[in-house]
């Protein structure tokens, strides 16, 4: 079988989950060929990628081939082809921000399926359900290949444009989280109820890896946070409780690992808080390097907050990686982050934004090595149960051959 990938950027480090996700279906035996929306050129790549450039199809907003493959659909199936552009016009018509994307989507979608129709592409899974999945239900539009499409956060928390006309045709929807499901049924109705799978992200249990030891116990309190440098992230949260972790003499240095368009602003309040000495922004790292750093730290933070526009987390995979190497969990109580940290057990759930419940938690994790090493080795058995890559992928495998 040969899957069609529609992802929104290829290669973009913060997305190694799908990466791996389509590296694990090439060794289950499916043929991927991927086609990003946007070609991505960031300075820091996971080593993955090399495996899956020859297997990717950049495609061109200005070329012959995309006005060509416009012709011959305007000339094959004209009234199809105009009432897919009237579907669009009118869907994003309330999204008016939205509205040019959508039109770029349009134009690459066409030749897009040509493309997919020359190579013997059998099926299309996208990851989410914003523009990718807008081009996967223009291409079964007109040509008639099948689609699913996996949601996450944003592109269900923020941006429903189409959303029920994406999933009415689509075979499937897979969600990572039990909260998004939910959520899904609230939005949509009886079609999400029938159509939405949970299947969970998942980590290399082989590969993330730590051997159990009292790491809690030295000098200094080593945290490290794994996030872009957004302002769902809650890093100005995070800055403040390290700020009363100083003053409370706690010995610490605090790694955040991501960028982003935040960082002048964070690197200014860190400045102004005189953390420089402990907090350290250490940019896009490669998946080697993350682990290098989980591998010598004591806990994982992540201090998420629900944006104005709605914006939040999914599950990020940090933690399911931090788990993986026996970190104890401080995190917010949002979204699908509950179901993985279980509060008091392998992590500490705090309110969003509460920089002073934050530091408690910290301290909290700092002043009791044996808690924090009991919560490091339930947290690695929560991955192995419930967010083992291998099986989960397994699961999405069995959904696309099947449906």
């Amino acid at each position: 079988m040969m899957i069609g990938y529609i992802i929104s950027r290829f290669p973009k480090i913060s997305e190694t989950f799908i990466l791996n996700e389509m590296l694990a279906l090439r060794k289950l035996g499916l043929e991927i060929e991927l086609y990003p929306l946007i070609h991505e050129k960031e300075p820091c790549r996971h080593p993955g990628v090399e495996a899956m450039l020859p297997h990717t199809r950049y495609l061109k907003l200005h070329s012959p081939s995309l006005l060509g493959a416009h012709a011959a659909c305007l000339v094959r199936q004209p009234r199809r082809y105009l009432a897919t552009w009237g579907l669009i016009l009118r869907g994003y018509a309330r999204s008016p921000k939205r509205l040019p994307n959508a039109i770029v989507v349009m134009l690459k979608s066409v030749e897009m399926a040509s493309q997919m129709r020359q190579q013997g592409i059998n099926r299309i899974h996208t990851h989410w359900a914003t523009y990718p999945a807008l081009c996967a239900w223009v291409i079964k539009r007109l040509h008639g290949i099948p689609y699913s499409f996996t949601t996450h956060a944003h592109d269900i928390f923020v941006d429903r444009t189409m959303l029920r006309e994406k999933m009415e045709e689509a075979e499937f929807v897979v969600t990572i989280s039990d909260y998004n499901r939910q959520f899904l049924i609230r939005q949509i109705g009886e079609t999400a109820a029938a159509k939405v799978r949970v299947i969970r992200l998942g980590v290399d249990l082989e590969r993330f890896a730590s051997p159990a030891c009292d790491k809690a116990a030295l000098p200094p309190f080593r945290m490290v946070c794994v996030a872009t440098l957004k302002d769902y992230k809650g890093h100005a949260h995070l800055l403040d409780a390290c700020a009363i972790l100083r003053k409370q003499g706690v010995p610490f240095v605090c790694e955040c690992i991501g960028d982003g368009d935040l960082r002048p602003q964070i690197e200014q309040r860190i400045a102004e808080l005189g953390l420089a000495e402990h907090v350290h922004l250490l940019g896009f790292q490669t998946a080697d390097e993350v682990l290098r750093h989980l591998a010598a730290a004591h806990c994982m933070v992540l201090p998420s907050i629900i944006t104005g526009r709605g914006k939040m987390e999914g599950i990020p995979v940090a933690i399911m990686e931090a788990m993986a190497m026996r970190l104890p969990i401080v995190a917010s109580a949002i979204s699908g982050i509950p179901e993985i940290v279980a509060n008091g057990v392998n992590g500490i759930l705090v309110e969003p934004g509460n920089a002073g419940e934050l530091a408690a938690a910290l301290q909290n994790i700092y002043r009791n090595p044996e808690m924090a090493l009991a919560m490091g080795e339930d947290g690695r058995q929560t991955v192995a149960r419930d967010y083992d890559l291998a099986r989960n992928i397994r699961r999405l495998h069995k959904c696309l051959v099947s449906t």
